[in-house]
């Protein structure tokens, strides 16, 4: 918890926006605009077909709402015309108890419950990933209205370490990691 204080403040100095609870709905109309008038992979592998803008934003608020107390998340401005979020080393995979905390049962009632089970797939080999690149002491972030980012983060010094496909599916899987 330490970390994300320290992280917050500096955030915070640098000019930037922390989200807020009250700005989830911001936050994930951004990342819906975004992603919503182009197709995504991972995104349409998760509903099972191309998905729709309001299944996109069903998907968003579901994860705003559970890295909200986990992460750092934060935007260009109030006004939220990017944001990144920032997930410290240690940050566990989303549990049953959180999965029904945030919202999953209605989640799952929208999306169906063979999209529950490839975004749990997907989880699992996602956190898979990450340990065997990291051992553990990852840090993640997303930036949203950065389409094909990956050479912004390799403009930041992060390194492609994983980009096999994710298993049972044709959507390739980015993992990439910065050496402190």
């Amino acid at each position: 918890m330490e970390t994300l204080v320290h992280a917050e403040r500096f955030i915070e100095s640098q000019g930037f926006h922390l989200m807020r609870r009250e700005d989830i709905p911001k936050f994930a109309r951004c990342a819906t605009e975004s992603y919503g008038s182009i197709s995504y992979a991972l995104d349409d592998y998760f509903v099972g077909h191309p998905r729709t803008k309001e299944e996109l934003w069903e998907m968003w608020i579901f994860n705003l709402k559970y890295f909200y107390s986990r992460a750092l998340i934060y935007s260009d401005s109030r006004d939220c015309n990017a944001w990144l979020l920032w997930v410290p080393p240690g940050c566990k995979g989303l549990s049953m108890v959180d999965f029904l905390r945030y919202g999953g049962i209605g989640l799952t009632l929208k999306l169906g419950i063979a999209s529950m089970k490839r975004i749990v797939h997907y989880e699992d080999y996602s956190a898979y990933v990450r340990l065997n690149a990291t051992g553990g002491h990852e840090c993640l972030s997303f930036g949203r209205r950065l389409r094909d980012g990956i050479w912004i983060y390799r403009h930041f010094g992060f390194e492609v370490v994983s980009d096999d496909p994710i298993p049972g599916t044709g959507v390739t899987h980015w993992g990439m990691m910065k050496q402190p």
